[in-house]
């Protein structure tokens, strides 16, 4: 087994955590998001990751999530803008385009259930747990997001 793969094993058992934290409280700690992010610039520089990707994904990311973050209606918690942010160390460009895709296809049917579960309850204030679909997009694009570029690419053209 290759050293990488086992060091992004245990960065999807601390996703994993940090995923269940979110969904259980509504919270993402400051403390939980250093420490994966010294993991992962420890992993940056263990196995020497492009940092013009890394940039890429940075800038990216905190064009989408900032402008979602700082939306008047604050439709996302700063905890979701700073994963999405550390997240950027771990799924570089142009995963993170993938990745971003992939947490808006899952929070978007997650909204829909939720909806459809609570139809004469649903409010504009109900909070939902954003975390666990930028995790979950995060995890599929970092270990399937050149099958997903090329599915999209023979789509297009």
């Amino acid at each position: 087994m290759e050293a990488s793969f086992i060091y992004d094993l245990i960065v999807c058992m601390y996703l994993g955590k940090i995923a269940w934290v979110d969904f259980k409280t509504l919270k993402i700690k400051n403390k939980s998001l250093l420490y994966l992010g010294l993991i992962l610039v420890v992993r940056l520089m263990i196995f020497n990751i492009d940092l013009e990707k890394v940039i890429y994904a940075l800038l990216i990311n905190l064009i989408i999530f900032g402008v979602i973050y700082f939306y008047p209606k604050q439709l996302m918690g700063a905890g979701d803008l700073k994963l999405a942010l550390v997240l950027a160390l771990w799924c570089n460009y142009p995963q993170c385009i993938v990745a971003i895709y992939v947490s808006f296809i899952f929070g978007g049917i997650v909204a829909i259930y939720f909806c459809l579960k609570n139809i004469n309850k649903v409010s504009k204030k109900e909070k939902i747990s954003f975390a666990p679909m930028l995790i979950l997009g995060n995890i599929i694009s970092f270990f399937e997001a050149d099958d997903i570029l090329n599915l999209w690419l023979s789509f297009i053209g």
